[in-house]
């Protein structure tokens, strides 16, 4: 658990996935440690959870290769922080080819934690991916987000699309079910040209029962 930019970032993953390391870089580009290896959480009231570190392990990071370390001693006071709400979870997973990650950021996932949703997102890893510029970028479009700021419905406002973000939602849904995949901008646009509101009511609610061809005379 750490603060980034004023938001508790719940960074999960399966064991070396790499949440220490990108713990410590953050701590190294100003950000503060809550919590290593294990996260104690409280549920406040129906909306908000804050967690903390157990007392025997606070400020302690294992690192792979190194060891344990003390990170207040060896980043200062500064670098920690008892407690911290959480605004948000990372999912860190290893890159799967045959799964499409969300690129739109149109879907808003969260994680069920106890009993509280919590805003939720997966972020491949790959080689050479800066997992701590991705966090802090994640904590900032979050706080966007919480104060009413969409870049992806802004997207969609310059674009100047015929579809609304429901209809632009159940494109990326037929992608990424059917196609495993997400659409490219070309294929929005060019799906975006027959989406007007006359196709929107007329033809893709009319139910061809029956096609007759015949030769030309």
């Amino acid at each position: 658990l750490v603060e980034v930019y004023g938001e508790g970032v719940l960074i999960t993953g399966e064991s070396g996935a790499g949440k220490s390391e990108t713990a410590i870089e953050l701590i190294k580009r100003g950000h503060r440690l809550i919590a290593d290896d294990a996260v104690e959480i409280r549920k406040i009231n129906e909306r908000t959870l804050r967690g903390n570190s157990p007392s025997n392990i606070r400020h302690f990071v294992e690192l792979r290769g190194i060891g344990i370390i003390d990170a207040r001693r060896i980043f200062g006071m500064g670098a920690v922080k008892p407690s911290e709400k959480i605004d948000m979870v990372i999912q860190l997973e290893a890159w799967d080819s045959t799964k499409a990650y969300d690129r739109l950021g149109l879907d808003n996932e969260y994680a069920n934690v106890l009993g509280v949703k919590v805003p939720a997102i997966t972020v491949p890893i790959t080689p050479g991916r800066n997992l701590a510029v991705i966090v802090e970028t994640a904590a900032m479009n979050n706080r966007q987000k919480k104060m009413g700021y969409n870049a992806a419905t802004e997207l969609l406002d310059q674009l100047g699309l015929a579809m609304d973000l429901d209809d632009l939602k159940f494109l990326q849904d037929y992608f990424r079910d059917d196609e495993g995949r997400n659409p490219t901008i070309t294929e929005i646009r060019v799906v975006d040209t027959y989406w007007s509101d006359h196709c929107r009511h007329t033809t893709f609610s009319t139910h061809i029962d029956h096609v007759e061809i015949h030769d030309a005379a």
